[in-house]
């Protein structure tokens, strides 16, 4: 299907005009000097309200929905659960980019961690490197490898067998 390009009003006393591109089944809206993506069928629910774009403190770029008084997060306000992104994207608001959110659950390694890596560290008394994982606060050591690679590999195989999915930023 070919890109058509509409011109609509978000949110009810808006004056303004945000241009809309529609591929398949996807609009792409222009929200200043950017484009959030979600399904066709979610542009109507979206419509009625006020969109915008704001930033956190690490400079992550969320679409936000302003509506009956009060502002959410896009992909918030489309699951109706706090939701994170499977591509890591927040202007991404399309379905299946959508998952919901139990907790804190996408992760970074900290800054003194010595591989970069999520659950992979660097084992002084063994002399290699050793991978773990916790879940439900109790840590469960998955091996020493002679590598790094063979550690982040084994702490991805962990991830997706305790959690049913990968949630390490670091890596995928």
């Amino acid at each position: 299907m070919a890109t058509v390009i509409r011109y609509m009003k978000l949110g009810t006393k808006m004056k303004r005009l945000h241009r809309v591109r529609i591929t398949d089944d996807i609009a792409e809206i222009e929200v200043g000097k950017f484009w959030v993506k979600v399904d066709y069928a979610d542009l109507v629910r979206i419509q009625p309200y006020r969109l915008h774009v704001s930033h956190n403190s690490f400079r992550l770029y969320y679409p936000r929905l302003k509506y009956n008084g009060k502002e959410e997060q896009l992909g918030n306000f489309l699951l109706g659960v706090p939701a994170e992104y499977a591509d890591a994207d927040p202007l991404n608001c399309t379905r299946i980019n959508l998952i919901p959110r139990e907790g804190r659950i996408r992760k970074r390694a900290n800054r003194n961690n010595s591989s970069g890596y999520l659950g992979v560290c660097w084992s002084r008394s063994e002399g290699c490197w050793e991978a773990n994982i916790t879940v439900d606060g109790k840590k469960h050591n998955l091996g020493f490898y002679k590598t790094i690679e063979g550690a982040k590999k084994a702490r991805l195989r962990a991830e997706k067998a305790y959690l049913g999915r990968v949630v390490s930023v670091d890596f995928k």
